[in-house]
This record gives C-alpha cells, structure tokens and sequence, in this order.
C-alpha cells in the first residue's frame, strides 16, 4: 500500500516586497458574530451560545458505548465528547479567526478543492463533500499555527512579511481529495492534506485522521501534517533559495543526482523541492534534534528563516530623547 500522502496546489506568485498590505480577510458571518460576542462577553458566551448540550439520542448512545457525539460549532460540524471539548471547540474556531485571520471553513475547502478541478468531470465534483472535524484535529491546527504566529493576523503587520499579502486565509475538513493519476481524474483516499496556493486554503482529509507516517503518536502526526500543508503557503518565497543552497536539486521538481549533496529529511520531500522544505518545517517545530542531526544545512537554512520573520533592530539603536534643561540632573 502507498504511503500517506500529502498535496499541495501550486502556490500563487509572490507579490513584490513594496506591494500594499493586503486588506484583512473578510470571514464568514458565524465567524464574525462568534468574534464579536467574544470581544464583548468573552469565552465563557461564547461558548454558551454556540455549544449545544448533547440531545437523548447523544446520551443513549453514549449510555451504551458511544464516545462521542457530532455538534454544529460556529457552523462546522464537530465530534465531540462532552459539552466541555464543544465548548472548547467553539474557543479554538474564534481564537484561529481573530488571532489569525483565518476562516475555519469546511464550505470555503471544498470550494478550494472544486476550484481546483474544473476540468474534473461533473460526478466528480459534484462527489466532493465535507466532513466532520475530530475535537483533536482542532487541537492540532491550533498548535500548528502557534508556530507560524509571527506572520500570521495582526502580528504579521510587525514581522518582515507585512508587506506580502497572508498565505493562509481558510481551512477546511473534507472527505477525499480529487485529483489527477495517470492522466485521469480519481479521488485519492490516501491523501492527509492540501494546501491550494490560488484561495490560500488548506484542507485535511479523512485519511489524516488515522495515518501516523512521520510520527507514531496520532496527536503529534496531525500536527505535523498542518504544520506541512500550512508550509507550502508559508514558506514559498523562499522556496528559489531553497532550490539554490541545495545541490540535490536542480530546479523545483528535479533531482540533481550529485553525490554527497545533503538529501531530503523524508522519503516524501524527494518528491518536490516544496515538498522538502515542507517536511524540514514539520521537523524543525516538531523534531529538531532529528532534523539537525541528519540535515544540518536543512536545519540552519530553516533556522535562518524562521529567525528572519522579525525585523532587524535599528543600527546605533533608538536615537536618545534630548533633555530638558530644567530638569537634567547636574
């Protein structure tokens, strides 16, 4: 059986470094009233307001065995096992909005998906639906995007990257991703995840609910797995530099072959030189020592990045206010 898969649509190209900040991303209106009674009432109404407590037929099931039950929160469908993961589930989709900028949006994923096959034919798209979020998926995304903070919302606006528009404004829970195998459109179940460059949306799959390629704890490869697709988007400016420091590649999705260059960390960053940057981000947050000790360059040159997000200090430092004559010290 094939190794889980991830993908990623190619990225839109980068808009040059003086181009005008790019106006906040308009969120869906369950998004924005969820942000707003946050702003004003706080978690706790938030959480009042949007969880709905676990009906009879919840609690039968959950009586004989069921673990958890499907919620609607702030518009996306989410298992969940008692009132205090929807609750919290509810925080986590109001928090990535106004922290982030970014939509939880399985409708705006699958939109991504279609517009990314429009030549697909019409049964296809049309087979193309969303799926339930795992309270622990949530979770994950929240922590991945942790990582990427810097540049992500608001503080993007005091980071290196203020003038280049967000890559990620959306993310989505879909059943299967469709794309092309030999020629022909099929739908991929072994997909984990997809980062589409034209919406600047990122979708996971069912498929990502289970498989552990990277990381034996589930917890930690769906992660990994945001932490790549968010990646692909992220990091895409830097991917020609990437090709040039690099001697196994010798453009974007060809292999140099030169003896001794430093080899991707994953078997599946051979793929891409996207997909190489995308897997040493995943190790750089979630593994580091692993990263360092067997891609050392890989390491430093993510370092580097990572470390580039914040703008360097003034030189000779912030100019000293003069004193005023009446109340200098002699």
């Amino acid at each position: 059986m094939a190794a889980p898969a991830r993908a990623h649509e190619p990225a839109a190209g980068e808009h040059a470094a003086d181009a005008a900040p790019a106006p906040p991303a308009r969120l869906d209106p369950t998004a924005a009233q969820v942000i707003a009674l946050q702003q004003t009432a706080g978690n706790r109404a938030v959480a009042g307001m949007i969880a709905r407590a676990p009906g009879i037929l919840d609690r039968i099931g959950m009586f004989f065995g069921q673990k958890t039950y499907l919620a609607t929160v702030a518009g996306e469908q989410v298992h969940v096992a008692n009132e205090a993961e929807e609750k919290d589930a509810a925080r986590i989709i109001a928090d990535i909005s106004s922290r982030y900028g970014i939509d939880v949006s399985s409708v705006k994923a699958m939109k991504a998906l279609k517009g990314a096959n429009k030549s697909a034919p019409k049964d296809l798209v049309d087979r193309i639906a969303k799926r339930p979020w795992l309270y622990r998926e949530l979770q994950a995304v929240e922590r991945a995007l942790a990582h990427y903070a810097p540049i992500l919302g608001k503080m993007r606006a005091g980071s290196t990257r203020a003038k280049a528009p967000q890559e990620l404004v959306a993310i989505g829970k879909l059943e299967e991703r469709l794309g092309v195998k030999a020629g022909k459109t099929v739908f991929k179940p072994t997909v984990m995840g997809t980062y589409f460059g034209a919406s600047q949306t990122f979708a996971m799959y069912k498929h990502g609910e289970t498989a552990t390629p990277d990381f034996s704890e589930i917890d930690k490869q769906i992660e990994g797995t945001a932490i790549h697709e968010i990646a692909h988007g992220i990091f895409q400016y830097a991917e020609a530099d990437f090709v040039k420091t690099f001697d196994y590649w010798l453009d974007a999705d060809t292999k140099s072959g030169k003896a001794g260059a430093e080899p991707p960390p994953t078997d599946y960053g051979q793929t891409s030189a996207g997909e190489d940057i995308a897997e040493c981000a995943m190790l750089y947050f979630l593994d580091r020592p692993r990263l360092e000790k067997d891609c050392p360059k890989r390491c430093a040159f993510m370092d580097q990045l990572v470390k580039g997000w914040e703008p360097e200090p003034l030189k000779g430092g912030w100019p000293e206010q003069a004193q005023d004559p009446e109340t200098a010290l002699a």
